[in-house]
């Protein structure tokens, strides 16, 4: 039984410290190489690394495996300010990816028209992305599911 339960706090102190510390460094590196990417590709017309699509999916990741088991589903209870951010930083990347993957369909043609109205609508979508954040959070907290905590 004592064997059980140090394994338990090992396991969950090495996921604390593994995605911790990747959700707090990696999750703003993402979206930041996220916006350099949508940079490179307005100014030389070409796409650089493509962080659209993957960057999502990593952070929902090890935020979906987090959450799912009840043992790592403590480190958002230790640290009351990392489940919002997580989710924020988690949609941000979401919208960034979408506008990403529309400038990069608006710069597949030659036209300078084209690629402003593209701007436009890459504009919009981060527009209408950070609306949406917001209606959710006004609306209803972030809440951690199995639980009475509200962020």
């Amino acid at each position: 039984m004592l064997i059980v339960k140090l394994l338990s706090v090992i396991i969950s102190a090495l996921w604390y410290i593994v995605t911790g510390l990747f959700l707090m460094l990696g999750a703003p590196i993402i979206v930041i190489m996220q916006i350099a990417s949508v940079i490179t590709l307005m100014t030389t017309g070409y796409s650089s690394s493509f962080v659209g699509i993957a960057g999502p999916f990593i952070l929902a990741f090890f935020i979906g495996i987090t959450m799912l088991v009840p043992l790592f589903r403590k480190e958002f209870y230790r640290l009351p300010w990392f489940y919002p951010f997580c989710m924020v930083l988690l949609m941000d990347s979401v919208f960034l990816g979408a506008a990403e993957e529309v400038l990069y369909n608006g710069y597949a043609s030659i036209g300078k028209v084209s690629h402003q109205v593209y701007i436009i609508i890459a504009i919009i979508v981060l527009l209408i992305g950070r609306v949406v954040i917001s209606l959710i959070e006004w609306k209803k907290t972030f809440r951690i599911a199995g639980g009475d905590f509200y962020a």
